[in-house]
């Protein structure tokens, strides 16, 4: 048990994206969708999106191809990107708090700063 949880704390985060698939096909609909959902936010503005599903039917690989899409249309993004591991055979789901954690240390926070919140 222990042995799990210590993987599960162990996240890598990016500051960008994954490589996009250059064939993506299908779910054309819900692509279109998704990005007539996206708006240009304001300074300072965060957008978060999320997509669910059962394991194993693409919701990373649509995220991944959406976000290329939204950064090819310009404007200043930060990116933060890490795979949650929620269909990897090789390891439990990613530990939200250290996936959190991480991003926060990315995007400059201190580990004290962290640890006072």
């Amino acid at each position: 048990m222990l042995g799990e949880r210590e993987a599960a704390a162990c996240v890598s985060v990016r500051d960008r994206l994954r490589g996009d698939i250059l064939e993506f096909t299908g779910r054309a609909q819900l692509l279109q969708q998704a990005t007539d959902l996206v708006h240009p936010t304001a300074a300072g503005m965060a957008m978060t999106s999320a997509f669910a599903g059962v394991a194993g039917v693409g919701k990373t690989t649509l995220a991944v191809h959406l976000s290329h899409r939204i950064l090819a249309r310009g404007g200043d993004r930060t990116v933060l990107f890490a795979n949650l591991r929620g269909f990897d055979p090789a390891g439990p789901p990613a530990d939200p708090f250290a996936v959190l954690e991480s991003f926060l240390r990315l995007l400059g926070v201190s580990g004290e700063t962290i640890l006072k919140t």
